[in-house]
């Protein structure tokens, strides 16, 4: 966010407000998911001003649930973060196209808080969609192991390999990764 406020009257786009909040994401602030998301209500308080530019898109928002996923930091911290990556996804998935990435990105931000019964079941149930919506890669596959106890994804994986060892996205059942997308930034 210093970028604003030392070049006050930089051109507010989607494109720039979004190489701000990757350059955040990038950040080693512990408090970088709660700067990615300031930016972020900066961004939609310019569209709903008039500034068409300024108008939030998936990558966007892909890019704070980024800074979510990488956040260090106590576990103060870490739960911000996560909060954040809740009302992030919940957007995405109500109003903007989904990728395997946004899934497996929003899976690590799930690991950031301790393991618990809420975690487990939010994780679970992000999986599921994910399987529905078939965009199960490997890196959703190592985001929802990160997630759950060996037991948890006995029961999930049950009648497949995938709840431990190496993967390959041939392992992942056809149905579960048809809609991965190739080379998806």
């Amino acid at each position: 966010m210093a970028v604003f406020i030392y070049f006050p009257n930089i051109c507010e786009s989607s494109l720039n407000d979004c190489s701000v909040i990757n350059a955040i994401a990038k950040s080693n602030s512990s408090n970088k998911a709660e700067e990615a998301e300031a930016v972020l209500q900066r961004m939609r308080r310019s569209f709903e001003n008039g500034n068409h530019d300024a108008k939030p898109n998936s990558r966007t928002l892909s890019t704070v649930l980024n800074a979510c996923a990488y956040t260090n930091g106590d576990e103060n911290d870490r739960r911000a973060a996560f909060n954040i990556s809740r009302r992030i996804m919940k957007e995405i998935i109500n109003e903007h196209d989904l990728n395997q990435i946004i899934f497996a990105t929003f899976l690590k931000c799930c690991a950031l808080i301790p393991p618990s019964a809420v975690r487990s079941s939010l994780a679970v149930s992000m999986f599921n969609e994910c399987r529905r919506r078939g965009m199960v890669d490997v890196k959703v596959i190592l985001g929802i192991r990160r997630c759950l106890s060996s037991n948890e994804l006995l029961e999930l994986f049950r009648a497949t390999s995938l709840a431990s060892g190496t993967v390959s996205i041939e392992d992942i059942p056809y149905e579960w990764r048809s809609a991965v997308q190739k080379h998806v930034r």
